[in-house]
């Protein structure tokens, strides 16, 4: 199982890099159809946020994984939340909205496979 948060802690870097470095062609791939200043600025964030979960889980000594898996697991969560919250709303992009909420719920629910299955680690 191990490998398998190994691959998804790799996947949340190259797609957080791709959001610091080419933040308007990342939110056109997903469908956003105008990508303003303002949503490359939070495209970047955001993906520097991944760079960091990724980073972290792979870094991280054995016995600490489980804390960042945990705190990953959360973020996942907020953030489909989110997206099917706003993507519910008219002036947000149906393909844009259900390919983020693809990325985060995909990630999601692996997540939650695995903190189940380990039991959830704070410490």
């Amino acid at each position: 199982m191990n490998d398998r948060m190994k691959v998804l802690a790799g996947g949340r870097i190259l797609l957080g890099v791709a959001s610091v470095l080419a933040p308007r062609r990342f939110a056109a791939a997903v469908g956003v159809s105008e990508p303003s200043s303002e949503l490359a600025y939070m495209t970047q964030v955001y993906g520097a946020r991944a760079v960091a979960m990724g980073a972290g889980y792979l870094t991280a000594a054995q016995h600490e994984r489980g804390r960042w898996e945990t705190f990953s697991l959360a973020i996942d969560l907020s953030d489909t939340v989110a997206g099917l919250v706003w993507g519910r709303r008219p002036e947000v992009s149906r393909r844009a909205a259900l390919s983020l909420i693809a990325i985060t719920a995909g990630y999601a629910a692996i997540g939650v496979t695995h903190v189940v299955r380990r039991g959830v680690a704070w410490h």
